[in-house]
């Protein structure tokens, strides 16, 4: 028999993970108390939200487009603080550096 040990990277990616959960669970909560969604419409709303992340981590240049549409559209500029790209590149060469991957810049 092998013994498994858990690292600190697996953690941390199951806390994320728990993270990324409990949002979406209190985002239905929200959408079906002050709008009404039901099973289906809140089912729709975190399969497109799930797509949109996968877009956004592979495509990190889309902060830009959102946060224009949200603080320009919605004067949402208060309450959300703009992407920075750059921290975003260093941290995700920082990353794979340690992890010993081949890193490619966005």
């Amino acid at each position: 028999m092998k013994a498994r040990i858990r690292t600190n990277k697996i953690i941390q990616k199951e806390l994320s993970h728990d993270e990324i959960n409990r949002i979406f669970k209190l985002c239905c909560l929200c959408l079906n108390e002050q709008f009404g969604f039901g099973e289906k419409r809140l089912k729709k709303f975190c399969y497109r939200l799930s797509q949109m992340s996968v877009e956004v981590y592979e495509k990190p240049e889309q902060w830009y487009y959102i946060d224009e549409y949200l603080f320009k559209q919605y004067n949402m500029a208060d309450m959300f603080t703009p992407e920075n790209i750059d921290e975003r590149e260093l941290a995700s060469y920082q990353i794979h550096k340690e992890e010993g991957k081949k890193w490619r810049q966005y």
